[in-house]
């Protein structure tokens, strides 16, 4: 009887904490949203999954499939699509939402639903939904900062690399 009441109350209490853990993913996912996290995500994914994912299947097939034995039996074309292929599968299933739900896991490790539900009532305000905006408008000057200060930087350097290549070619005879 004992050990039937003890098993009862394991079992109720895990499915409590399930509830919970599955509720606050819920609530940590909904902030998410309200952060613009899965536009970034989708993003990102956008990216890596375009030109720059087919530059990279192609650099590998350059550096790695382009010797092997059969390669030479078809064209590096058809190579290099049958690798762009491979690696499409691969990531199929990353999607925004894998993501984002692994992302809820790590970003709730360290808070309370008490936290959760203080930071997702900041988020849905309308000071939060402000501070979101703010926040996206200055990610995006943010990018264009780095980019100038590193074309002014390579404008700066200029000068100094053609001095260094001359004093090595000179050095070369």
């Amino acid at each position: 009887m004992i050990k039937i009441f003890v098993i009862a109350f394991f079992s109720i209490s895990m499915n409590l904490v399930f509830a919970s853990e599955s509720e606050k993913e819920t609530k940590i996912i909904q902030i998410f949203a309200a952060q613009k996290v899965n536009e970034q995500i989708q993003t990102q994914l956008d990216y890596a999954k375009g030109e720059q994912f087919e530059l990279f299947a192609k650099r590998i097939f350059n550096k790695t499939l382009s010797g092997h034995p059969e390669a030479s039996k078809i064209t590096n074309e058809k190579a290099s699509e049958l690798l762009v292929q491979f690696m499409k599968k691969c990531t199929e299933g990353v999607t925004t939402e894998s993501v984002l739900k692994d992302a809820a896991k790590i970003y709730g490790e360290s808070l309370t639903d008490q936290d959760v539900d203080l930071i997702l009532a900041y988020y849905q305000s309308t000071v939060g939904k402000k501070d979101v905006a703010a926040t996206v408008k200055i990610s995006a000057f943010i990018g264009s900062s780095i980019l100038q200060i590193m074309s002014d930087q390579f404008d700066k350097q200029l000068p100094a690399l053609i001095k260094d290549l001359d004093k090595a070619a000179t050095n070369q005879d």
